[in-house]
């Protein structure tokens, strides 16, 4: 019988946008979010997150659940314009002491808190100054905020993460377009990447400059990719998916470098990421502590030359398109140390009544598919420190 180190620590995972509310509370700035949702078209059924479950206003009670369930971690993010309402500047104190009050009363219930620095709610008035993620003073903009932060939250917190998931807010923002700024530029895409990297380091540096007691590191989907053939095309084509879904993601922030074959390609096609003097020798010297892995599926490629970008169904059934289960989830990174960020069901509804949704029965088998691959892990000396689940 597989046994879970006695530090493995077992939790949930949400974001500011996603649960807080209070979206003009107390002097809060607006985010991207804020204008975006509100854009017909652009959320299911044309929801936003003016109030979402209200989390800002009932947190206690939110904590109380959490530790009814036994929950020995909480990772949220702060919401950046909740600190400070124009990306730089003066400081909201009832943002600050929104959080600082969150923090004590995880900590009265034994709950260890795990802050997210960035989870895809940009100030909306860095987007109009200067464009956000697409200009290289976003970087100052960001360390500037991380230090704020770890200023107030640090004597705290031990365990933070810079981003989540900058596949999803790079290349839903600036790719598909599906997400702020709603674009569909891969230059700008590429370029904006490359300024999350610098913005990763460089908070980084300040967290070690600052003397954090804790770790910091830096969160992506990861998921394997797997050819659906043997043939040689298929194969190739595996190999540059794994290359843009997960090495361009971490080799900056796990070896401070771009994979060569990849970075080449889109300096070509491209001529981006453009570099200044400094860059390498910043992202070289401020590699993270851990990796946050973020799991959901497996993706299974396939060459054609006919299609401009991909799509996905591994289920075989009509929705989400995305495999239930956990064929993927034990070949993902095992060197360094990690801690499983987030692990979700995808899938849409079987009617308009949501209650029903996620099946009780497919969440049954589900869950111990995950533990059986995390035990799994504890056998083959896996490095991980924890896991916490998400529903989206």
């Amino acid at each position: 019988m597989s046994v879970f180190p006695k530090d493995f620590l077992w939790g949930a995972a949400t974001a500011s946008y996603q649960v807080e509310g209070g979206h003009d509370a107390d002097g809060k700035g607006l985010s991207n979010w804020d204008l975006f949702s509100h854009l017909p078209g652009t959320t299911y059924q044309g929801t936003n997150g003016d109030v979402a479950v209200d989390h800002y206003h009932r947190f206690r009670e939110d904590v109380a659940l959490m530790a009814e369930l036994g929950m020995q971690t909480y990772r949220f993010s702060i919401s950046w314009p909740r600190l400070l309402p124009q990306g730089r500047g003066e400081v909201n104190e009832a943002g600050i002491r929104f959080y600082s009050e969150l923090i004590d009363e995880l900590l009265k219930h034994n709950i260890k808190p795990m802050i997210t620095l960035y989870h895809w709610d940009l100030p909306q008035a860095l987007q109009e100054q200067f464009g956000g993620w697409e200009s290289r003073e976003i970087v100052d903009a960001f360390d500037e905020y991380a230090r704020l932060c770890y200023q107030r939250f640090g004597d705290r917190v031990e365990l933070w993460s810079t981003f989540n998931e900058t596949i999803v807010f790079i290349g839903m923002g600036y790719m598909t377009g599906a997400h702020p700024p709603r674009l569909t530029d891969p230059k700008k895409g590429i370029q904006a990447c490359h300024h999350v990297f610098l913005a990763n380091a460089r908070a980084v540096k300040s967290f070690r400059e600052m003397g954090i007691d804790g770790q910091i590191g830096f969160v992506n989907v990861l998921q394997p990719n797997d050819p659906i053939s043997d043939s040689p095309q298929d194969r190739r084509a595996c190999e540059i998916a794994e290359g843009i879904f997960t090495h361009w993601l971490y080799d900056p922030v796990l070896k401070g470098e771009y994979p060569a074959e990849l970075l080449a390609m889109a300096q070509q096609a491209f001529g981006v990421p453009y570099f200044v003097p400094g860059d390498e020798e910043l992202l070289k010297q401020n590699i993270v502590d851990f990796i946050g892995l973020n799991y959901y599926k497996r993706e299974m490629v396939a060459h054609n030359d006919d299609v401009d970008g991909y799509a996905i169904n591994t289920s075989g059934q009509k929705g989400s398109g995305r495999e239930l289960g956990f064929k993927g989830l034990f070949k993902l990174v095992r060197n360094p140390n990690g801690v499983y960020t987030r692990l979700g069901l995808g899938g849409l509804p079987a009617r308009a009544d949501r209650r029903d949704w996620p099946h009780r029965q497919t969440l049954r088998q589900y869950s111990p598919l995950h533990h059986r691959e995390r035990a799994g892990g504890q056998r083959s000396d896996c490095r991980r420190r924890g896991a916490r689940s998400t529903a989206h």
